[in-house]
């Protein structure tokens, strides 16, 4: 799998212009394709758990500024993790099932 990994990550960075266009092209045509599924999928959950991270924040006493020009750049897994589920001293898989 990593071995897979590297050579997507590989013809990726490879790719001309030209065939990031037709990509481009491709998934703004078919909005409805895996990759823009679990692009939206992935996206719908960042947003809402930076909205309650930074709530979470907020709360606590830190600037709404403060708060978000921390949290902007961390993926949602880490803001899950460790700025959600680690503030209210509960596991992500107590949150939402061992299995999600």
């Amino acid at each position: 799998m990593k071995k897979r990994v590297t050579e997507l990550r590989e013809a990726y960075v490879n790719a001309s212009p030209l065939q990031r266009y037709k990509v481009a092209l491709y998934r703004l045509n078919n909005q409805n394709c895996g990759p823009n599924l679990l692009i939206q999928h992935v996206s719908a959950v960042e947003g809402f758990a930076r909205s309650v991270a930074l709530d979470i924040s907020v709360r606590a006493g830190e600037s709404r500024e403060r708060a978000y020009d921390r949290l902007r750049k961390i993926g949602p897994v880490p803001l899950i993790r460790e700025h959600i589920a680690g503030k209210i001293n509960k596991d992500p898989e107590d949150l939402f099932g061992k299995d999600k």
